[in-house]
């Protein structure tokens, strides 16, 4: 039954990409009678590292999460967009696309691009773009300038 489950969930993967979240898909399929008598746990936050336990306002580190070398799954929700998701994973050593740390499949050009982020979100966070462009985490093909729209 589980692998049938997780065969049904790949296929429906697009309504997770159109719906932005996969609590639904998850909710909805469980309670098909197919799949009510899966046998299933949640994982403690012990083990899976929510958004509310990495805070961008305090800088959480990962030394500071429970188990900082045990942990499974890390799910930084609680963003404003999702520049400060890269910037959580980045705080706790979890943002892997780098030149050092995926030095085979790293290229600049892939990098999250600045000028797709809002202009009243950017009026905010200059300081968090400068030290991830510094960085090589973000790159700006708009040098910095962006239109402020009404």
């Amino acid at each position: 039954k589980t692998k049938l489950f997780m065969k049904t969930m790949i296929s429906l993967i697009g309504l997770i990409m159109t719906g932005r979240s996969d609590q639904m898909l998850w909710n909805t399929l469980l309670k098909e009678k197919l799949f009510r008598q899966m046998n299933f746990q949640t994982l403690t936050t012990q083990y899976f590292i929510s958004g509310f336990q990495v805070n961008l306002a305090h800088k959480t580190k990962r030394e500071n999460l429970p188990n900082p070398d045990s942990h499974f799954i890390v799910h930084v929700s609680w963003t404003t967009d999702q520049w400060d998701k890269i910037e959580k994973f980045y705080n706790i050593n979890h943002w892997y696309f780098t030149q050092e740390k995926c030095p085979k499949h790293y290229d600049f050009e892939q990098l999250p691009d600045l000028i797709e982020r809002k202009w009243h979100i950017r009026d905010k966070t200059q300081e968090q773009e400068q030290k991830f462009k510094a960085l090589g985490l973000f790159r700006d093909s708009a040098n910095g300038t962006y239109a402020k729209h009404s």
